[in-house]
């Protein structure tokens, strides 16, 4: 039998700096080398400012009592932890909390790599989303073609509040400088993960892991790809702005077209 142990807290330092020194130890000594626990974070918005809300599903109802005393001098619980045998749940939500305990390892394993910065994670993103669109089974026009139509419908869901067309095009403007850059990096990517040294790369688990959620989801994958590239996105801290321009960066520089309006 599993627990679902959820934990709300507002680190003290900076949310990646909690990851990192308190949250992945954590996972390291309790989770990961244990078959079939799960673990992920999320990051929520609150009354009390943005919080980490820590998801770990364990074999014990208890957790770590250690990892408990120190939890408070780390940042401000917004409340006990609290547990609960795990729920009934459908097969593509157990699939998507498998996705979530992937993502989270993959971008636990990045952001603690030395001097990681925003601009790091904003490459890292592009290349878990392209995998992700891989695994769909997409070719890289395809690809393209997806983040165009995903594209259009984020911003037709901002309409109310936002001059998308403004937005738009200033996104893209933004790709302009950098297109070549990014048309190397991403073609270099694609050869890593699809040539035969991918057991090699450093991308293996979360091009295996992505692999295995499609085969497990089957017609439901495609269903829940914005669900996932959400989670993507939310995991490793990005920005809206930064999500759409992810999106506006697959659409054009998987093409052999220059960017345009």
């Amino acid at each position: 039998m599993q627990y679902w142990h959820t934990i709300y807290i507002t680190p003290s330092d900076s949310q990646e700096l909690f990851l990192v020194k308190t949250f992945r130890p954590f996972l390291e000594k309790n989770v990961w080398n244990h078959t079939g626990l799960r673990a992920f974070f999320q990051r929520e918005t609150t009354g009390q400012g943005t919080a980490l809300v820590l998801n770990l599903f364990l074999s014990s109802p208890e957790l770590d009592p250690l990892f408990l005393k120190n939890l408070p001098k780390k940042g401000t619980l917004l409340s006990s932890p609290q547990v609960q045998p795990l729920p009934n749940e459908t097969p593509a939500q157990r699939w998507i909390r498998e996705f979530q305990h992937i993502c989270c390892r993959v971008l636990l394993d990045q952001i603690a790599k030395p001097n990681y910065e925003y601009s790091d994670a904003r490459l890292d993103i592009l290349k878990m989303q392209f995998a992700l669109l891989h695994a769909a089974g997409l070719n890289k026009k395809e690809v393209a073609d997806y983040c165009t139509r995903l594209l259009d419908l984020q911003l037709q869901q901002l309409k109310e509040t936002t001059d998308i067309t403004n937005l738009r095009t200033e996104l893209i403007e933004e790709v302009k400088p950098q297109f070549s850059f990014l048309k190397e990096v991403l073609g270099h990517f694609y050869v890593e993960i699809t040539g035969p040294n991918l057991s090699k790369s450093t991308w293996l688990r979360w091009v295996r892991g992505t692999e295995l959620i499609a085969e497990g989801m089957q017609e439901d994958f495609e269903r829940y790809l914005p669900l996932l590239i959400g989670i993507c996105n939310d995991q490793m801290g990005i920005y809206q702005k930064t999500s759409l321009g992810s999106l506006v960066i697959l659409s054009q520089v998987l093409t052999d077209e220059s960017p345009s309006s």
